[in-house]
């Protein structure tokens, strides 16, 4: 594929630019296409929406535990098993002074065990899972899990997608630890909804990855705020991220030093009529100082403000369109890194841009359920998501917070989502991508790029992944998953998998 037809794909997607909908008031952002193909129990990014989704309908005032009384005892196992059941190990309510407070509180843990062609590890984990509300106008959602691996360490050290960032490995080497917290507290208003959390968000739709913003990075906290009207959305979001390297660690003490790092996102959607939804946004990582306030403006322009900050951090523009009818989704997602009109046209590496477009629709139905196939392109220009100052790389903690696959690419995917009757799911996820190594990794100082880039210039390195999972959802508290995961490309890199997991929750 070469790089005028390329360009030509890119002019006709920015003509038709100028999708996410937020779905549900306690997520930032909830795309309509995400994949459904995370193959460990551990490595899931459950949403806020889905911890509150579990509440009871109806709860009993005062306090419903699993240890109130010997009645609950000696019902908890049977209720572990019952098909329907929707008991947790805690449940309050409560009504004071007019107000209505209910929160419930459960135990969770599992294990996933993964063999690939000559190793195999598997993670033990426990956690707690906890959602409430106040008045129903103030929710509150919290999980974590630790979990323990062990087995062949080296190999999930290498390969496995549970680690992220910081994780402990034990003195004597036989297993590695690792945990994870994520949660909200979100307060629904007249004037939009405010929420203060840690996790991590997929912005526009995407079965690979966002080119706007990688899913798959370690949690990061955050504030937030959106407002929704019939047609008009607008929102922002600040996030504090971690840089990828020290700033400096104090000899003999063990203590690390980072510098401040900071993520901005603002996004303002419209919707001309029910099928057809088109937005615009900006993002700003910038660092070394602490919050800038003039960021917090979700209304305003922030590349012109960060032009008058010295023009010393890094902004993305970016905008795409939706179109949806019955079982049928288009999308298309342009992002800005940096670009110039007079250089357009040409192969200026600073032409640093992406495009991620996509179609979705419903072959057949099976026992009544629709199935989805997804098609999606993303083109990646070489030095996106690059920048002179390394604290304004688009990453996170060592993870890109852009195009997870990098940059100086072209990816075709498809991803296949069955389900087998109403609690039985089968969904498949395959890629292409073909890679040059000119300016493709956000870890280059764009300082070194030459006058030009070509698309895929460099030494060419092509990569194929396939995810298959098969998930059952047992009853309320018992879920099994398994899965097969193969990642190959012409260099190294050879990961052939299989993994089978239960997760447990009352």
């Amino acid at each position: 594929m070469n790089s005028k037809f390329l360009k030509k794909i890119f002019l006709a997607a920015t003509a038709i630019c100028f999708f996410s909908i937020f779905a549900d008031p306690l997520d930032f952002s909830s795309p309509e296409v995400m994949s459904q193909t995370e193959y460990l129990f551990g490595d899931y990014s459950i949403k806020n929406s889905e911890i509150y989704a579990e509440m009871p309908d109806s709860f009993n005032y005062g306090l419903n535990a699993v240890f109130s009384n010997l009645e609950n005892i000696k019902k908890t196992p049977a209720r572990f098993f019952r098909k329907n059941d929707r008991h947790n190990f805690i449940e309050y309510s409560e009504v004071f002074k007019k107000n209505e407070l209910n929160f419930y509180f459960s135990v969770i843990g599992g294990v996933d065990y993964i063999v690939g062609k000559s190793d195999s590890y598997y993670n033990i984990y426990r956690g707690v899972r906890l959602a409430g509300d106040l008045n129903k106008n103030l929710i509150f959602t919290a999980n974590w899990q630790a979990g323990h691996l062990k087995g062949d360490l080296d190999y999930a050290e290498k390969t496995s997608p549970l680690i992220k960032g910081f994780f402990k490995n034990e003195p004597d080497k036989t297993e590695i630890n690792i945990d994870n917290a994520v949660g909200q507290i979100t307060f629904l208003s007249n004037y939009g909804n405010f929420a203060v959390g840690r996790g991590t968000h997929q912005i526009t739709n995407s079965i690979t990855s966002s080119i706007v913003t990688n899913l798959d990075v370690p949690n990061y906290g955050y504030f937030s705020w959106k407002y929704e009207t019939s047609r008009f959305d607008i929102s922002l979001m600040n996030a504090s991220l971690i840089p990828d390297s020290l700033s400096r660690e104090i000899s003999g003490t063990g203590q690390k030093i980072y510098d401040n790092k900071y993520m901005v996102i603002h996004k303002i959607g419209y919707s001309f009529t029910e099928e057809f939804y088109t937005f615009f946004g900006e993002e700003i990582f910038y660092g070394n100082r602490s919050l800038d306030p003039s960021y917090l403006l979700p209304h305003t322009f922030l590349r012109i403000i960060e032009h008058n900050q010295m023009d010393r951090d890094n902004c993305i523009i970016f905008m795409g369109a939706n179109w949806k009818r019955k079982e049928k989704i288009a999308y298309i997602t342009v992002l800005f890194d940096e670009m110039k009109k007079s250089e357009i046209l040409s192969n200026w590496w600073g032409n640093k841009y992406a495009i991620q477009t996509g179609y979705g629709f419903s072959p057949f139905a099976l026992s009544g359920e629709k199935s989805r196939l997804v098609l999606e392109f993303t083109a990646v220009r070489p030095w996106t998501y690059t920048h002179k100052y390394m604290i304004n790389k688009i990453s996170h903690n060592k993870f890109p917070m852009g195009f997870a696959y990098g940059s100086n690419l072209i990816c075709f995917a498809g991803e296949f989502n069955l389900p087998i009757g109403k609690n039985v799911d089968f969904d498949i996820n395959a890629s292409f991508t073909r890679q040059g190594s000119l300016g493709n990794n956000f870890l280059i100082n764009y300082k070194n790029a030459p006058e030009t880039a070509d698309w895929l210039e460099g030494d060419i390195i092509n990569t194929k992944r396939l995810k298959a999972v098969i998930n059952w959802k047992f009853n309320n508290h018992n879920s099994f998953k398994t899965g097969y995961r193969i990642e190959k490309n012409d260099e190294d890199k050879d990961i052939n998998e299989f993994s089978i997991g239960w997760f447990g929750k009352f």
